[in-house]
């Protein structure tokens, strides 16, 4: 069985009341924070409503960076064989590779195959 202490009824009840009173303003905090999220003044098919609105707003955003993104990687291959014409006519100041011996062949072949990781890679930074 339990004890009760002499005399701790006052303290008991000091402390019942700070706890009361911690709880209380932990309610408030709580109650303030929920009248702040968006749509809680709205009653349950106004909000579905909204979500379809919201729903389909972001379908009609993603098909016009669909279409945008599609414009785009075509432009810019547009722009890659312009460079890659350009690149070939010498007219960026690149002499064209001279064919002197059998390894020089050996990478016209691999640039035409696309092979030569060096000048790949130089086209990929001219490109870009």
């Amino acid at each position: 069985a339990r004890r009760r202490r002499r005399g701790g009824g006052e303290g008991d009840l000091r402390e019942t009341e700070g706890l009361a009173l911690s709880i209380r303003r932990a309610s408030d905090a709580v109650g303030a924070a929920m009248v702040e999220i968006p749509g809680m003044d709205r009653t349950r098919s106004e909000q579905l409503q909204t979500i379809a609105a919201l729903i389909e707003e972001d379908r009609e955003v993603g098909q016009a960076i669909d279409k945008a993104y599609a414009a785009s990687e075509a432009k810019r291959e547009e722009v890659r064989e312009v460079v890659r014409g350009a690149w070939g006519m010498g007219v960026l100041g690149v002499e064209a590779w001279e064919s002197g011996g059998e390894e020089e062949d050996e990478d016209e072949e691999e640039e035409e195959d696309g092979g030569s990781e060096a000048i790949e890679e130089d086209r990929r930074v001219l490109v870009q």
